[in-house]
């Protein structure tokens, strides 16, 4: 080899036997997740002011209407002194709301007064009558229905516009066919009523509401305080009964139901062969 003559140097002989830098490892990126933001006061502002717009847009809810006062057996014939006493709020229709004597000994109904056209008076007490009934009753009365109701044990119902039971009275305990709000109420002698207190109390327990009143107050909306029997004093005046100007042009409306042959007290509907006709 001359003086002058360089090595040849195979590069890629080098390259393949020299030692590698080790290199760091690499980071792995995390990528981060969305951020949740969280509702603030305004969230929360529109979310109640949705809710109030929904409670005012939503129908109101009807005021309660009960069965205050009840006379189903007069001393002599029952039509003059029968009456059905109702509470709620002055003004209210009650268009296509009906009262139903339920049958103690089948419990199925034994007659139904349609309502419709009688509207609770400005005293927030409506009494409804026989088209028979005596002159003090017939003074206050505001609706003319057949409320002579079997003497039981038997129950009536007060049912709204949809059908639905709104409440219910059973006096005397008829068992399995009870019809009326927890324990039934006692039965009641010829001239007596059932009646809540005056602050139309309703526990829906018919014997805790209900009273037997000794003196029936038809248009008073109230039960007087009940006292023994014994304890009256003889002679003693009935409470006063409200008085109401009626035109002359404008009389108590009515709703007449049919009737069957086997008296006045069962409706045509009504199986004679097995109806308890009084």
């Amino acid at each position: 080899m001359s003086v002058c003559q360089r090595p040849v140097i195979d590069f890629d002989c080098w390259a393949s036997r020299r030692p590698r830098t080790p290199q760091p490892p690499r980071r792995q990126r995390h990528r981060s997740r969305p951020h949740r933001r969280r509702p603030g006061s305004a969230g929360v502002a529109i979310v109640a002011t949705l809710a109030a717009i929904v409670i005012a847009l939503a129908p109101p809810t009807e005021a309660q209407v009960l069965i205050q006062e009840v006379l189903y057996d007069g001393p002599g014939s029952d039509g003059d002194d029968a009456f059905t006493e109702l509470v709620g709020p002055a003004g209210m229709t009650m268009e296509d709301w009906s009262l139903v004597g339920i049958n103690g000994s089948k419990g199925t109904v034994y007659r139904t007064v349609d309502l419709s056209g009688a509207v609770i008076p400005s005293d927030g007490v409506l009494v409804i009558a026989t088209s028979s009934a005596n002159d003090s009753l017939a003074a206050v009365r505001d609706f003319i229905g057949s409320v002579d109701w079997q003497n039981g044990p038997d129950a009536v119902r007060l049912l709204d516009a949809s059908g639905a039971v709104v409440d219910g009275l059973q006096y005397g305990d008829a068992g399995a066919f009870n019809a009326g709000e927890g324990t039934p109420a006692p039965t009641t002698s010829a001239g007596k009523s059932l009646s809540r207190d005056s602050s139309a109390t309703d526990t829906n327990d018919n014997l805790a509401d209900f009273t037997v009143t000794n003196i029936p107050t038809p248009g008073v909306g109230a039960a007087p305080e009940v006292e023994p029997p014994d304890a009256e004093p003889p002679g003693a005046a009935p409470p006063a009964r409200r008085s109401k100007s009626r035109s002359p042009t404008r009389p108590p409306s009515v709703a007449t139901p049919s009737w069957s042959p086997c008296g006045s007290r069962i409706p045509a509907a009504t199986d004679c062969s097995q109806a308890r006709c009084f």
